[in-house]
């Protein structure tokens, strides 16, 4: 189980407390890379299904803060969402709490 699955580059679950920043932030994505209203939803559908894998591994905390933090920190350069290096620390967060929970250790 990779971090591609539990960290999609788009995932709202209310009873996650991230919901709102599920929104921000595929609300950001579709506007800059020119997405309509059923694109930012699948954004949002995706996200859901990652928010819920992170809660089987008991990561819902760190995956909520990572989230957060690329609703945060993301911007729009040159028609693509970027937030670079500013969740480097969450992501890493995250990763260790997915592997340190997981049976599949890389």
């Amino acid at each position: 189980m990779g971090r591609a699955l539990v960290v999609a580059a788009a995932l709202a679950i209310p009873v996650m407390g991230c919901g709102n920043s599920i929104g921000e932030y595929c609300e950001k994505w579709a506007d800059c890379e020119g997405g309509n209203e059923k694109d930012q939803t699948a954004c949002e559908v995706e996200l859901e299904g990652d928010a819920e894998v992170a809660d089987v591994y008991e990561c819902s905390s760190e995956w909520d803060d990572e989230m957060d933090c690329r609703a945060k920190y993301a911007t729009c350069e040159t028609d693509r969402l970027n937030i670079g290096d500013a969740c480097g620390s969450e992501n890493d967060k995250l990763d260790a709490c997915v592997d340190a929970a997981s049976a599949n250790k890389p």
